[in-house]
């Protein structure tokens, strides 16, 4: 009986991981403005922050020109402050996290003419890792949520 309830409870813990991690890993929010001023306001705002923003990826019309698809407006920001890449990167056992990083923003218009802004649950990470790789991704969390605090 009790092989039974660990099979079953592994099962369940499965498909709720399944269907639940995609929504925790990804947040996703409503502008109040159209496409272009919502790229506007998160670079603003990421640059008063002390944000560098090496490059901004025109994804919707790389996808047209390249693919010859049609996937509207979709650009992807992104982020980077040295101080908090400094502390990630330093130590070799953290420097998988790499591929993690510039932090980025996706902003995209949805088919209805919304648009809608998008970005890693960091939040989520810093639980995950702790210790001073968590304490980093906290801060950048804080101040993700800073930048974009204009979000429904």
């Amino acid at each position: 009986m009790f092989l039974l309830g660990l099979i079953v409870g592994i099962l369940i813990s499965a498909v709720a991981m399944k269907f639940l991690m995609p929504k925790l890993m990804f947040l996703e929010k409503e502008s109040p403005y159209n496409f272009e001023k919502t790229v506007e306001e998160i670079e603003k705002r990421a640059k008063d922050m002390g944000w560098g923003i090496p490059t901004i990826h025109d994804l919707g019309n790389n996808i047209k020109e390249k693919a010859g698809v049609e996937v509207g407006p979709v650009k992807v920001i992104e982020l980077c402050k040295p101080e908090y890449a400094s502390k990630v990167l330093r130590s070799d056992s953290s420097k998988v996290i790499s591929s993690f990083m510039p932090c980025a923003i996706g902003v995209y218009e949805k088919k209805d003419g919304r648009t809608f802004v998008s970005k890693r649950n960091i939040k989520l990470f810093s639980l995950i890792f702790g210790g001073e790789l968590g304490q980093v991704f906290k801060k950048v969390a804080e101040e993700e949520d800073q930048i974009t605090s204009f979000l429904r």
